[in-house]
């Protein structure tokens, strides 16, 4: 459903839904329930137009395949449940596989509907990125924007308090042009703490995507924050 109603919220036209195509699953059983799963997506209880694609191998990688042949605006995919062995729940790998699509990526927690979208403001291209790609959903979703901005702790020498707080009145500019309502959360502390006690399971956190390859041991901050949080996070492909 989340899917749909980001489908509903954007430009596009259809959700092309893409599934392992069952006379490749050995258990029959397996295969007969995906086969009612399929059966069950209904254009008019989702809103939206839905396409339906079989495919061979594995599912990451045909998506991005399609994604660079087809116009494929946004994948989705679900977002593994994280462990304390796994704190970021396969994010990289899911990136890594799916980094040739060069698209952005909604990696769903589940939640129907967003009532609040969160970006980190930094005046960066990457975050100015993030930032403009939240106003749009905002703008399009009818729902507000909470920009956070993480300055450093006192003892650590360096005070960008006026340095964040720059970064969200220039975020609040940009949404004022859209007529979208920006709420500005400017502290010092962790920022990936930050953002996860801001994020709730009807946000949305829009961030840029982390250079490629996505490294397991170092994935950077926006995939601690999509795995520390509670909500949804929609990665956003960053053009040199």
């Amino acid at each position: 459903e989340e899917a749909a109603y980001f489908v509903r919220n954007s430009n596009a036209v259809e959700l092309l839904v893409i599934h392992k195509d069952p006379e490749t699953i050995k258990n029959q059983a397996e295969a007969d329930e995906l086969v009612r799963l399929v059966g069950t997506l209904d254009t008019e209880t989702l809103g939206v137009e839905i396409g339906i694609k079989p495919v061979r191998g594995d599912l990451l990688r045909a998506s991005a395949a399609i994604a660079t042949e087809e116009s494929i605006g946004t994948i989705v995919v679900t977002l593994p449940k994280r462990s304390a062995t796994r704190p970021f729940s396969k994010i990289p790998s899911i990136l890594n596989s799916l980094a040739t699509a060069n698209v952005p990526v909604l990696l769903t927690r589940g939640d129907a509907r967003f009532n609040t979208i969160v970006a980190p403001a930094r005046r960066t291209v990457s975050g100015d990125v993030a930032g403009r790609a939240a106003i749009d959903i905002a703008k399009r979703a009818g729902t507000r924007v909470i920009g956070v901005a993480v300055a450093s702790p006192v003892f650590m020498g360096r005070d960008d308090l006026k340095e964040k707080r720059a970064a969200t009145a220039w975020l609040r500019r940009e949404a004022a042009v859209q007529d979208v309502e920006v709420e500005r959360h400017v502290v010092r502390g962790n920022p990936v703490k930050v953002l996860a006690s801001v994020t709730r399971s009807d946000t949305l956190l829009v961030v840029s995507m982390p250079p490629m390859p996505v490294s397991r041991f170092n994935p950077g901050l926006a995939v601690w924050a999509a795995a520390r949080g509670e909500g949804s996070v929609l990665f956003v492909p960053v053009s040199e």
